[in-house]
């Protein structure tokens, strides 16, 4: 359900080289991504929840016309 995000992770962050200040910066980024993913993941998911929405209302509409019809 949920998006692959590529992290944009320094190697030195890989090989354990940040420290102090420069962990923070990249709890940081981090995080900063996270929060682009869970909105990337969101904002997919009311597209979807709008199309279920949408194509019920066209199916309501069809059955509705179907009974006038008949």
């Amino acid at each position: 359900m949920g998006q692959e995000v590529e992290t944009e992770v320094p190697r030195a962050a890989e090989a354990g080289l940040y420290t102090g200040k420069d962990e923070g910066r990249l709890c940081t980024l981090v995080r900063a991504q996270l929060v682009r993913a869970q909105l990337a993941d969101a904002a997919s998911g009311a597209v979807q929840r709008s199309r279920v929405r949408a194509r019920g209302k066209e199916k309501i509409k069809k059955t509705a016309r179907h009974h006038t019809n008949s």
